[in-house]
């Protein structure tokens, strides 16, 4: 049965993906989003780590990659999720066997989709732009991927949070941008952690956004820019340790999370949030 639901799920993510792929709406917005930064990663190609041949440029590029993880994965989740929550979807799919499961794996196996194709084009494009002072080894490959992989699932788990704690899309894009705006702050991806307050620093490390960072900075720059990290070093293997962690936490938490959203599910509760929408519009 548990395997008949992750068939299933893998099937959905997949159909849903496509669907995805065929919305001009969709598709722009990202597109937007990839040429942004791109244009970022433009304006600092020239801008060198003092005494280096080192661009700031790649810096920029581990933020960037993470941002775009949290917002396809926490964001992009959350606000998925409280839509079908409106439109009556979870009402329909808690009468199925293990419709939960299936669901939460669909969700997943969406948003790894779309941000490996946000990925793989913002990558592109920048290796385009900065090279050839953008150089990634084998190794550094495989730990960014790995490191990816990782917070993908982790970072689900906020997004599962998010979608169960506000009832509406609208309130996902109001408030939930707020959390997940937090959540990049505090991780040190807008400024280095070495660089904040003491609580601050504390703080970020519980976040898995924090850990994330720290491996992509890892596998883009020089061993050297370890310095520039709290305590002097990459701490990669302590990275993984959290991201992997987290990411179990996530796959233990999203099912009972929307089991539990389900059996608050009503056709009056459906009809209920249909009929503010509508009187909103």
């Amino acid at each position: 049965m548990y395997a008949n639901a992750v068939r299933t799920g893998m099937q959905r993510g997949w159909r849903e993906w496509l669907i995805w792929l065929r919305n001009p709406g969709d598709v722009t917005y990202t597109a937007v989003g990839v040429v942004v930064a791109s244009v970022v990663i433009y304006l600092y190609r020239d801008e060198l780590f003092e005494g280096t041949s080192t661009s700031m440029a790649v810096y920029i590029l581990a933020s960037i990659l993470a941002v775009q993880l949290v917002f396809t994965t926490a964001y992009g989740l959350a606000t998925a999720l409280s839509t079908e929550r409106e439109d009556g979807t979870l009402l329909r799919l808690k009468s199925m066997p293990r419709g939960m499961r299936a669901y939460s794996i669909g969700l997943t196996t969406r948003v790894l989709l779309e941000f490996a194709a946000t990925a793989v084009l913002t990558i592109g494009l920048v290796t385009v732009v900065i090279w050839p002072r953008f150089e990634l080894s084998l190794v550094g490959a495989i730990t960014m991927v790995g490191a990816l992989v990782l917070a993908l699932v982790a970072l689900s788990a906020f997004g599962f949070v998010i979608g169960s704690i506000f009832r509406s899309p609208r309130a996902v894009g109001g408030w939930g941008l707020l959390v997940v705006g937090g959540l990049v702050w505090l991780s040190g991806l807008i400024q280095p952690l070495s660089t904040m307050a003491g609580w601050v620093q504390i703080a970020g490390q519980f976040s898995p956004l924090y850990w994330l960072g720290l491996a992509l900075r890892g596998a883009l720059l020089p061993d050297e820019f370890a310095v520039i990290e709290l305590g002097g070093e990459w701490r990669l293997g302590l990275a993984f340790l959290v991201l992997a962690a987290w990411a179990l936490v996530g796959l233990l938490l999203a099912p009972p999370l929307l089991s539990r959203m389900a059996r608050r599910e009503t056709s009056s509760s459906v009809e209920r949030r249909r009929q503010q929408a509508l009187q909103r519009v």
